[in-house]
């Protein structure tokens, strides 16, 4: 009986098993394949936070202080159960296979919500460029692909009709990232303006039941649910010197990239504008014009990330965003598919030459960058902070501190050492320390504030030449008590306290 079933279950879902095989092989492939090993600082913080709750030590990043540094609670758990299941295997390994199966399941996803769109034929082109696109998360090693899964599911389930479950599967991408709230927002007015205003009101609630346990556990355990990096993050235009409008420009970079923008990118940015961003817009315009109306809760979800980041956080790295790129995706290829249906009924002769040609426009450039991320070939700049921990590793004593502004990598090799956070990430006082006000500051990307290393007074600090104060780097008190120790050949140093 139940062989029976598990036969009409392969036997009905032929096309999406496939697709999570092979979004599998490709997803992981571009990890196990490419050995910039440290892609960014920001995973290792949350290795830190997984490591730290499977060896019983609590959800905590320093030991014993309840300070809630990770944004993402839900991924951080799942890390967690992993790693007390398996123990000896590395943390960046097993999220690397966790992802590689979210990937492969969103995948799947973004076929169903295509094919409730465009015809199957494109949604099967569609979901290979999706698979190119988000294998690069594996490497990143964030919670995006776990975003991306709730996100898909959500909108497949809301075209539907199927509500309840995108109020589930909504409360899941909140648990995940913060930032959900926003996509629940415009769920709520979607919600509002198709069915009515009673069963908006039962959606919000089983969203907060989804997210309530979270909610009162953290509390209970932190003092607040809201996480202490993203009350920093509030606070980012104090900490970091960089225009507001910085994200902005960044996030229509990413998207000037979507397409055959990965094989021809000019420096020249008016240029770069004009041979790809403006053909993106345009494709994403025509899917607006003849999908607007009835899916426009798909185009409104990356507009309003577009608008709340490009204005909110000057600071915005590639990883911020992944987690719109199904968005971006889905959204321009609604256009492609619409320019192609109206060539076909044209010309009503050479329809899979026509079709292989567009394909192929639109393929080669993911295609392209897929072969670069799997074929990296070096250590990457992130090293030189792994550097930089095992030398403190091998040359510290017991209870020695460290304090950095890039926490992440430094932390998670030093996972028994007490970490002073310089940005606050993943500390509650740090705050007090910002705007830094001192006649001698240059407003480089970012300083260390002077005070906060006379009040923390750290055994170990680690940092770059640009993120002194001059005449505090430079003066007696700071002289006396550090020395420089160690460089891995770049402008940053290690600088001991002389004892």
């Amino acid at each position: 009986m139940y062989l029976a079933r598990i036969k009409d279950v392969i036997k009905n879902n032929k096309t999406e098993i496939i697709i999570f095989f092979v979004a599998i092989f490709f997803s992981f492939c571009a990890f196990y394949f490419n050995t910039v090993k440290f892609q960014n600082d920001d995973q290792f913080t949350i290795y830190r936070y997984i490591e730290n709750i499977a060896d019983g030590k609590g959800f905590v990043f320093n030991e014993g202080e309840r300070v809630l540094g990770s944004t993402t609670p839900l991924f951080t758990l799942l890390g967690a159960i992993l790693k007390y299941i398996f123990p000896t295997v590395s943390t960046q390994l097993l999220i690397a296979v966790l992802n590689s199966l979210l990937i492969s399941l969103s995948a799947v996803w973004f076929f169903r919500l295509s094919t409730l769109m465009m015809s199957r034929q494109f949604s099967l082109a569609s979901v290979f460029i999706f698979i190119l696109h988000m294998s690069k998360t594996v490497s990143a090693g964030m919670e995006t692909p776990l975003c991306v899964l709730f996100f898909l599911i959500f909108l497949a389930y809301v075209f539907s009709g199927r509500h309840m479950y995108a109020a589930l599967a909504l409360g899941g991408a909140i648990l995940t990232r913060p930032d959900a709230l926003l996509v629940a927002a415009l769920a709520c007015v979607f919600w509002l303006t198709t069915i009515g205003f009673k069963k908006t009101v039962v959606y919000g609630l089983v969203m907060s039941a989804v997210i309530f346990p979270w909610t009162m556990f953290a509390t209970l355990y932190f003092g607040s649910p809201i996480p202490q990096s993203l009350v920093t993050k509030s606070h980012v235009s104090d900490i970091v010197y960089q225009p507001r409008f910085q994200a902005f420009k960044g996030q229509l970079a990413e998207m000037s990239r979507m397409y055959w923008g990965k094989v021809i990118d000019p420096e020249n940015i008016p240029v770069q504008s004009v041979i790809n961003l403006l053909p993106f817009l345009v494709m994403v315009a025509f899917g607006v014009r003849y999908y607007g109306k009835k899916y426009w809760l798909l185009f409104a979800i990356p507009l309003a990330y577009l608008i709340s980041y490009g204005y909110s956080n000057p600071v915005m790295y590639p990883w911020y965003i992944s987690q719109l790129t199904p968005f971006w995706l889905l959204c321009s290829l609604l256009g492609v598919y619409k320019i192609y249906e109206y060539v076909v009924e044209r010309v009503g002769s050479h329809q899979r030459w026509i079709y292989a040609g567009v394909i192929t426009l639109l393929v080669f450039g993911p295609l392209y960058g897929y072969a670069q991320l799997a074929g990296s070939r070096g250590e990457g700049s992130k090293i030189t902070l792994y550097k930089m921990a095992l030398y403190i590793k091998e040359h510290k004593q017991v209870g020695d501190t460290v304090g950095l502004s890039n926490i992440g990598i430094v932390s998670h090799t030093l996972n028994d050492t007490y970490i002073y956070d310089f940005i606050g990430l993943t500390r509650k006082d740090t705050l007090k320390y910002y705007p830094i006000k001192d006649e001698c500051l240059v407003k480089n990307q970012y300083v260390i504030p002077p005070q906060m290393v006379k009040d923390m007074q750290p055994d170990w600090i680690i940092a770059g030449e640009a993120e002194w104060v001059p005449c505090f780097v430079q003066s007696e008190w700071f002289l006396s008590r550090y020395k420089p120790v160690y460089n891995a050949g770049t402008t940053a140093y290690v600088w001991q306290k002389i004892k």
